[in-house]
């Protein structure tokens, strides 16, 4: 999947898991407003998209709804799938290309490998 225009005006490849993209291409068809856009997500009331913190402010009311305590954002999951695939021994100079981070000097900021202390996992 691409996103385009994303944080720093950038275009994104992001990989995606095949179960994945099939329920974004029902909800596609099924779910999405029907509105004039390209656009995957977008507001129900007009073909704009959404604004950059309904993601944040639903996660945020869908963690609160799990009786999630610890603090986390999108943002964590980001870190927390480079985390993924350095566990899964995905190559360090591949996880920024899955980022959409693969601009020199990236590299360095996925490099911590989690420690594992007392049977959990650590940074």
């Amino acid at each position: 999947m691409w996103v385009r225009d994303g944080k720093g005006a950038r275009d994104r490849g992001i990989p995606l898991p095949r179960r994945l993209v099939a329920r974004l291409h029902r909800y596609w068809k099924l779910e999405r407003p029907r509105v004039d856009s390209s656009l995957l997500f977008v507001r129900r009331d007009g073909p704009q998209a959404l604004h950059e913190t309904t993601l944040q402010k639903t996660f945020i009311a869908v963690r609160q709804a799990c009786g999630l305590k610890k603090d986390s954002s999108i943002h964590t999951l980001r870190h927390s799938y480079a985390t993924h695939l350095l566990e899964a021994e995905v190559t360090l100079r591949r996880v920024p290309d899955t980022h959409g981070t693969n601009q020199k000097g990236s590299a360095p900021k996925f490099g911590q490998r989690p420690r594992v202390v007392s049977g959990r996992k650590h940074m």
